[in-house]
Parts: structure tokens; C-alpha cells; sequence
């Protein structure tokens, strides 16, 4: 069985806005008033955001941040990975499968 690293992309369900080295995230199917739906990204989120492509792996992004924030990138990796399940878990993202 061929090893498959995943990819992850954004739900078009969620409305992004960016605001200079920030950004909000806004779920649209969900009930507006309550605010624990409505995430803010920092500028190392956003740029993580914004490699959720489809087509970065979490090893591609992990490197991306680590040369642009000067992070190792273990620590990146562990960062991504951790954010990802994060984003995951709010259904901002999904995964897509190996063969996508």
C-alpha cells in the first residue's frame, strides 16, 4: 500500500475576510449569534490558511512556515498538524482523499 500524506481544503461554507496581517473566519451555515463560530487567525493562521489548498501537504506547509517565521521545522510541523485538527474539528476544513 502506497503511502498517501494528506491534503486539506477549505469548506466553502466558511466566508474569509482578510484584515491586514489577520483575518476572521465566518461559518455560513451556522447561527451568526453565537460567537464561538467566528475565528480570528493570526498572520502564521492566515498563511496556513492560505496554503490549504488542496494541493500543499502538511510536510509542504511545515516547510513553508518554518522559512517565512523562522521556525524549526519539527516545531512547524507539530504547529500545523495541531491547527489543522483544530480547523478540522470546526469543520472549516476537510480532507481529501489520497487519490484527489
Amino acid at each position: 500500500m502506497e503511502h498517501c500524506e494528506k491534503k486539506y481544503k477549505r469548506s466553502p461554507d466558511i466566508v474569509f475576510r482578510s484584515l491586514v496581517n489577520e483575518a476572521i473566519l465566518v461559518p455560513i451555515r451556522r447561527n451568526l449569534a453565537d460567537m464561538d463560530s467566528i475565528y480570528t487567525l493570526n498572520e502564521v493562521g492566515l498563511a496556513v490558511w492560505n496554503l490549504l489548498d488542496g494541493e500543499h501537504t502538511i510536510e509542504q506547509i511545515a516547510a513553508t512556515l518554518s522559512e517565512c517565521f523562522e521556525v524549526n521545522n519539527n516545531t512547524a510541523r507539530k504547529d500545523v498538524e495541531d491547527f489543522i485538527k483544530t480547523l478540522e474539528a470546526a469543520d472549516c476544513i476537510h480532507p481529501l482523499p489520497c487519490n484527489a
